[in-house]
């Protein structure tokens, strides 16, 4: 895959090379930042995280390949990108069932199992949805025990062929977002007519904290594979009137609390960055 190309903002040179101009105002300030986080400073969403690494890193590895495995479905497919719409969700359907054969035999919506990739997953499902661009995580009303995740994989299938890539790197955010609930709960969903106070509180939450921290770290290390975190770099990815922005953007700006999750979060994309680029060797 190619890596989309961003330059800094104060040389002008690319960042995915990880070059600068000498007298860029970057080599002397942000990109100089200090990338090992003092201990005996860190938060406590950080050290709470670090407890829990075993578990994060087995939800990594099978987030990883359900990630690789979508990908692989969309590759193989001659002539995915000139398809229309329907003609993508059959071939793409039919994809993902031979290289995911454990799966309920359903063409629309179809369920796959996690337990395939790891034995601990045996009661997640992964559920396809090919009419919302949506990802949620429940209880199956069928079956006690069982827990559907629901990816919505619309823009996949009606985006033109120069956004192939940036769809599925959405898709494996909202993938990283919705298996991290697993290990910690998030807060309920918001509608969008919530005002900042109300965002603030909901982004606070610990369990949101981490799934979108993951989501987020994800996304840097396509575009900056084999990084470490560096705040220059993740800036160039922040989205005007977006999540990623309320977190490393607005509330670095905001009263004390605001201030303090905007630090978290800093810290917890780091350590899932790390987390990735080290699995993503293997």
């Amino acid at each position: 895959m190619e890596t989309e190309s961003y330059t800094c903002a104060g040389c002008g040179y690319l960042l995915h090379t990880g070059e600068h101009s000498p007298k860029c105002p970057h080599v002397i300030g942000v990109h100089q930042e200090q990338t090992e986080i003092d201990p005996n400073t860190e938060s406590i969403h950080l050290r709470e995280l670090k407890k829990e690494q075993e578990s994060e890193r087995l939800n990594t590895q099978v987030a990883l390949e359900v990630i690789s495995r979508f990908e692989m479905a969309c590759r193989q497919i001659d002539g995915f990108k000139d398809m229309d719409r329907n003609e993508r969700a059959k071939h793409f359907s039919q994809a993902l069932k031979k290289l995911w054969p454990e799966n309920d035999g359903r063409s629309i919506a179809p369920e796959f199992q996690l337990g395939a990739l790891n034995p601990s997953y045996a009661h997640i499902f992964l559920s396809i949805r090919p009419f919302t661009k949506n990802a949620d995580m429940g209880p199956s009303s069928l079956k006690l025990g069982k827990i559907i995740v629901r990816i919505g994989i619309q823009q996949l299938l009606e985006n033109g062929p120069g956004s192939l890539d940036t769809d599925l790197e959405r898709i494996g955010l909202y993938i990283f977002h919705e298996l991290e609930h697993i290990l910690q709960k998030g807060g309920d969903e918001l509608s969008g007519g919530e005002d900042k106070k109300q965002l603030f509180e909901y982004l606070s939450i610990p369990g949101e904290m981490r799934a979108y921290a993951k989501g987020f770290a994800f996304r840097y290390t396509r575009r900056f594979p084999g990084k470490k975190f560096q705040k220059a770099y993740n800036d160039t990815l922040l989205l005007p009137g977006k999540v990623d922005e309320a977190y490393y953007r607005l509330m670095t700006e905001g009263n004390k609390q605001e201030q303090e999750v905007s630090v978290a979060m800093y810290e917890l994309t780091s350590w899932y960055v790390d987390l990735i680029n080290e699995l993503n060797k293997k």
